[in-house]
């Protein structure tokens, strides 16, 4: 599978215990590895005394800590030995998205966990979560960790569990969706700053000019994107929102020339449960190969791959009624606007902000090998629909470089 390196924001690159042993894994690896009810290397790493607080729990030492943990993973585990199954349930899967060393010798540990909650409708959570730990002075034993979420265990039940609109729309011909999390750092005046996390994408683009610059720019991925099938007696998992790139650039002519041009970027989030690993998956870029004739009118390159894509801090506005060009472009103006004025940096391309569409009313579906297979688009009144804008701020444009 075809994937862009892409290197992660400066703030979250990882730094090892200098005092630790080189073969010890580290504590994000064994807390992943105790959500796959394997806590032995986490049982390793924690003093016997320490103390463990987390947004449902206070542990006052090691041996009751493992225990709630080692319930909690036994609840959600499920069996993926036959993934697809209609019976089955998808696995706990925790993924470190970054490791570092602070300043003060604490380590700071971000990670993903998704679980499916055991329910008719099979509800995906996705839990953004990050654990300050604390080492004993020899730097070998963890004496303390603090957790935290991107939301409150009562925000994520209501908003995670709970049955939500789109999906009883559409449970009879797919799946609950799970939500790409997003930290809401602050909020402004008609807008708030959201943090994404770094995330596996299949990410499809394509170039555009002439007309086609001026058409409704709708958030469904392209044909060549959609990979794989999905059989009947398969289950399969879906994400939303989906998420929509674009950004002004320039092609070059003859004579150099350049005519103007704009690059959309579907940015389609894997489920959890596929990780962060491109390399066990199916390859991206095959519906290119199968398809060579599916580029549209005024398309000038179109690529699609796997990426790596690091984590953002977006500004993000709604988007009133339904999500047409014109109006996606006034949300854009607007928000941009509000964020400047309360002292924010936007990324721009040719002096036009690069935004992102974030339609909550689209889930795009995988089958059991992470191909993507299937997506629906729900049909709502003005009043319903639900998308947003993001424009990417420019303390995070490492990207864009």
């Amino acid at each position: 599978a075809a994937v862009r390196p892409c290197a992660p924001p400066r703030a979250v690159r990882a730094g090892p215990r200098a005092s630790a042993s080189s073969e010890a894994p580290s504590f994000g690896a064994a807390l992943a590895q105790a959500w796959q009810q394997d806590p032995k290397a986490l049982r390793e790493l924690l003093g016997r005394d320490a103390v463990v607080d987390t947004p449902i729990w206070s542990c006052a030492d090691a041996a009751d800590y493992l225990e709630k943990l080692g319930e909690a993973a036994v609840f959600f585990g499920g069996s993926d030995g036959e993934m697809g199954r209609a019976g089955e349930t998808a696995p706990a899967q925790l993924t470190v998205l970054s490791e570092e060393q602070l300043p003060s010798g604490e380590t700071r540990v971000e990670w993903v966990l998704g679980v499916e909650w055991p329910s008719l409708w099979r509800a995906r959570v996705n839990l953004l979560g990050e654990s300050l730990v604390r080492f004993d002075s020899a730097g070998e034993r963890v004496r303390e960790v603090t957790e935290t979420w991107h939301q409150s265990p009562q925000q994520a039940f209501a908003e995670q569990v709970l049955p939500r609109r789109r999906d009883l729309m559409s449970l009879y011909n797919s799946p609950t969706a799970e939500h790409v999390p997003q930290k809401v750092e602050r909020v402004g005046r008609g807008y708030e700053v959201r943090r994404l996390p770094p995330m596996l994408a299949v990410q499809a683009e394509t170039v555009e000019t002439g007309e086609t610059l001026y058409e409704e720019q709708a958030p469904l991925a392209p044909a060549f994107a959609f990979t794989g099938e999905v059989k009947r007696t398969e289950w399969y998992s879906t994400v939303s929102p989906a998420l929509l790139e674009r950004a002004f650039t320039t092609i070059s002519l003859p004579g150099g020339m350049e005519q103007p041009a704009q690059r959309r970027r579907w940015i389609l989030p894997l489920p959890t449960r596929f990780g962060m690993d491109p390399a066990v998956l199916a390859p991206a870029d095959s519906g290119l190969e199968k398809n060579p004739g599916t580029r549209a009118a005024g398309v000038q390159q179109a690529s699609v791959q796997f990426v790596r894509r690091p984590a953002q801090r977006l500004a993000v506005g709604t988007v009133k009624g339904y999500p047409s060009n014109e109006a996606v472009l006034e949300t854009v103006s607007r928000v941009t606007e509000a964020a400047r004025r309360d002292g924010l940096r936007v990324v721009t391309q040719g002096g036009r902000p690069v935004f992102i569409h974030l339609c909550y009313d689209v889930k795009n579906g995988y089958n059991r090998k992470g191909q993507l297979s299937m997506a629906v688009w729900l049909a709502q009144p003005a009043w319903l629909q639900d998308n947003e804008v993001g424009l990417v701020l420019e303390d995070d444009s490492d990207y864009y470089t």
